[in-house]
């Protein structure tokens, strides 16, 4: 493999901004029990892994969550979540969506609540960045549709990312 000249983060901005890039990026993700056993395979620990297969870390940060409590085996959103084995491991699956009851914008505007960005304390943000300078930042680990509503709290936001 030709010898890489560009950070994770410097390429994947350029490859956002339709410029050459020194190879593709690369992302990775696998079950617990398969990633387990490529480990072993390797005979490396996650890092190492990662180094030898070229991935492109990326940097995921948010915010914690400090709202109502959230009921065992459902989400801020209400969606319930079971276990599900498929003979050599377990997914977690949802197995019910609150939204799904719904037929139209309207009645879901109108009898779905919505988690308030204010039930999540932004404040350890920064220091979940320190030292990824070189790496892309991923807000929204969550859910995106979470982090599409905390836009609204941004003003309150005391960092930037640059």
């Amino acid at each position: 493999m030709p010898k890489e000249t560009m950070t994770p983060k410097e390429r994947m901005l350029a490859v956002l901004k339709r410029q050459k890039v020194d190879r593709v990026p690369m992302n990775y993700s696998a079950t617990a029990e398969a990633h387990e056993k490529l480990k072993k395979y390797m005979g490396c620990d996650d890092n190492a892994l990662l180094d030898k297969l070229h991935i492109d870390r990326i940097a995921g940060v948010g915010p914690k969550y400090t709202g109502p409590p959230v009921p065992e085996g459902m989400d801020t959103f209400g969606c319930r979540h079971k276990n599900i084995s498929y003979g050599t491991g377990v997914y977690n699956e949802c197995i019910f969506n609150p939204l799904a009851q719904y037929q139209t914008l309207d009645e879901m505007k109108k009898n779905y609540k919505w988690p308030s960005p204010d039930w999540y304390d932004y404040s350890e943000i920064p220091g979940q960045i320190k030292g990824m300078d070189d790496y892309p930042i991923q807000a929204g680990v969550q859910s995106p549709s979470l982090y599409i509503r905390t836009c609204e709290a941004r003003s309150r936001l005391s960092w930037t990312l640059s």
